[in-house]
């Protein structure tokens, strides 16, 4: 019989003959020294730790059969822990499985269009190892891309910026966590960028307002949405609208672009502006839509307005001067008066951009307060007896024409597209009011007293 040696495994492994057949079985116990049996019933001599494990033929072969518990495989679970036995002078060793790492992509929640995006990662490693981090993106879609380079990171929690140039459209984002061992774990994101709405502005850059809200008819109105802003720094296109409102509006001009055009100053290609001459008084709003990127949807803004009643023309400035009702002629040079400023809503002198339809009258009478007999040379029936000229801003009197100490009056009235008599528009205005109307700055009459010398 061979020596009995001492032996650490915890278990052993032996033949115990029962009825004909031999059955391996498992016997927690120590085992000193015993020597295995070989399969034709003899002890071999071997010392146990030297046998790896006995050879067993199937139950079909041998005609032996195993009692106990099997494996889902369908093999005895004796002889599963037969094949994890590796012997290493004597002693079982098992080497344990390296656990790959995880990886998150845990932000932004959001991404937009031409901002720059920073992403992060949250990464673990189930042994407790330390973990590196590096990312990469990609354009397009995540299906089919590569990315041929990574960046690395020195901590998971360090941000990982996409630059603003690559979030014009849909890209890809990739992390890559790779723990002490090795072990690599990937993932990636995509990433369709949002657009942020514009935000419109609309202003009324002229003319000022005549009264609280109120701006002046037939006048050019500018209106401007260039102040509008869109964070994501798009390209902004504009149009413009005039919507009806609770006050009726020519037809001409309700909901419709008709009365909008490109204003004369600006790039005729440029939309952020556009110029609108109200076509009648009351109330008007305009509306813009701003938007940004092809098929997104505009946002828009109402500027609602008031266009107040025809205003009267008024005489602002004058050779001589309004301030003057008197003028002397010493000598045989013509006498010159002129309109030389008149401001109106829509007939302003002299003509501005766009047109005007001012007109000046003027005319020659006796003065009321010339003694009997004495008067012009042109017959003095009524105060008014003529008209020299309709449409010039200047007349001239000859003095040639005239004897020392006669006295006449020289008068003008201007008119503006709405020619109305003067005295039918103004009440107490009457023919021989010198300021017509005489309590006010904005006279439509000026009459001068010219006395020869």
């Amino acid at each position: 019989m061979a020596p009995r040696l001492a032996t650490p495994w915890p278990t052993a492994f032996r033949f115990r003959p029962g009825q004909g057949r031999r059955v391996p079985v498992l016997e927690p116990r120590s085992v000193v020294g015993e020597p295995w049996p070989d399969q034709a019933g003899a002890e071999s001599g071997l010392p146990e730790q030297r046998l790896l494990a006995p050879r067993l033929q199937s139950p079909r072969a041998s005609h032996a059969f195993v009692r106990g518990p099997r494996s889902s495989s369908g093999l005895p679970a004796a002889l599963l822990g037969l094949a994890l036995v590796v012997p290493t002078g004597g002693c079982l060793y098992t080497d344990p499985i390296n656990m790959p790492p995880t990886v998150t992509i845990t932000s932004p929640l959001h991404v937009w269009h031409h901002q720059d995006a920073a992403f992060t990662a949250i990464a673990t490693d189930p042994d407790g190892g330390a973990v590196r981090i590096a990312w990469a993106h990609t354009a397009g879609n995540c299906v089919g891309s590569n990315p041929l380079a990574q960046t690395p990171v020195a901590d998971p929690a360090t941000p990982y910026t996409v630059p603003a140039s690559d979030t014009v459209g849909t890209f890809c984002v990739w992390v890559f966590a790779t723990d002490h061992q090795g072990a690599t774990t990937t993932q990636h994101r995509p990433v369709d960028p949002e657009d942020h709405p514009p935000v419109p502005d609309l202003q009324i850059l002229r003319p000022d307002p005549i009264s609280a809200g109120a701006f002046p008819l037939y006048t050019e109105m500018k209106l401007s949405a260039a102040n509008s802003v869109d964070a994501d720094g798009d390209p902004l296109a504009f149009g413009w609208k005039i919507l009806p409102t609770a006050f009726a509006l020519p037809a001409a001009a309700a909901a419709t672009t008709s009365a909008l055009a490109p204003c004369r100053e600006d790039d005729p290609t440029s939309t952020a502006t556009i110029c609108f001459v109200p076509p009648a008084p009351g109330q008007y709003t305009i509306r813009v839509t701003v938007s940004s990127l092809p098929g997104a949807a505009p946002v828009w803004l109402d500027k609602t307005f008031l266009v107040a009643t025809d205003q009267m023309p008024c005489l602002t400035d004058t050779t001589p001067p309004l301030t003057d009702p008197l003028v002397v002629s010493t000598g045989a040079s013509p006498l010159s008066f002129q309109v030389n400023r008149v401001v109106d809503d829509g007939d302003p002198y002299p003509v501005e951009p766009g047109g005007g339809i001012t007109s000046f009258s003027w005319f020659l009478g006796q003065d009321s307060a010339a003694p009997a007999g004495v008067g012009p040379v042109v017959p003095a029936a009524s105060p008014v007896v003529y008209q020299q000229s309709a449409t010039l801003p200047v007349f001239r009197v000859y003095p040639f024409m005239y004897r020392p100490g006669d006295r006449i009056r020289v008068r003008v009235e201007i008119h503006d597209r709405n020619p109305a008599p003067i005295d039918a528009v103004l009440a107490g205005c009457d023919d021989g009011a010198a300021l017509c109307p005489p309590a006010s700055m904005c006279y439509q009459r000026k009459t001068w007293t010219v006395v020869f010398k």
